[in-house]
């Protein structure tokens, strides 16, 4: 039987992706919510403390093409993540998985949200791991 893990070491059943899944949906439905305020473009600036006096602080931009970007990588992701849960359902190093999937998914909605270089080049790197 090909493709299918009977062995002990099994780490979740079918409806596992779908609840990792709750993620990507909540974020999707974080930005269907900020469709209509899409015309304002908003930057978030977050303290990154490697040198006060360089002042490097991570800044995000949420716009409109920002917006479309999450929509598509949280919705796409939504369904990966429950496709994944059903077809490599009792495979072992399931947790694994599930932390690369959602390391990348952040990283990817880093990049489409970057506001510097400092920003992007972070998430581009993460992207690779």
């Amino acid at each position: 039987m090909m493709g299918h893990y009977t062995g002990p070491a099994r780490s979740g059943g079918q409806l596992t992706g779908w609840l990792f899944a709750a993620l990507p949906l909540a974020l999707f439905t974080l930005f269907l919510l900020t469709i209509p305020g899409a015309a304002e473009v908003r930057v978030f600036e977050l303290p990154f403390g490697v040198s006060e006096e360089l002042g490097t602080r991570l800044s995000f931009r949420l716009d409109g093409l920002s917006i479309l970007f999450g929509l598509l990588i949280t919705g796409i992701g939504t369904l990966i993540y429950g496709y994944a849960g059903h077809y490599l359902a009792g495979r072992r190093d399931m947790g694994r998985f599930w932390s690369y999937l959602t390391l990348f998914m952040i990283a990817m909605l880093g990049i489409t949200t970057a506001e510097n270089l400092m920003a992007l080049f972070i998430f581009w790197e993460l992207t690779s791991i």
